[in-house]
C-alpha cells in the first residue's frame, strides 16, 4: 500500500472513431482503462463507450 499523498492518477480524453463523440476520465491505471475501453471489459451492453 502506497503512504498518503502518493497516489499518480491521470485525466484522459479519448474519441470514437468518427471523431464525433468526446469522453473523459479519471484513473490511476491509464494502460488498464484504455485497455478496458477499447474491449468494453468490465461495461455493460448500454454503456456509454459500447454505444459510441
Amino acid at each position: 500500500m502506497k503512504p498518503i499523498g502518493t497516489h499518480n492518477y491521470y485525466t484522459y480524453i479519448i474519441t470514437n472513431q468518427n471523431k464525433n463523440v468526446l469522453y473523459t476520465g479519471v484513473t490511476n491505471d491509464i494502460i488498464r482503462r484504455l485497455y478496458e475501453h477499447e474491449h468494453n471489459v468490465g461495461e455493460g451492453k448500454t454503456a456509454f463507450t459500447h454505444k459510441y
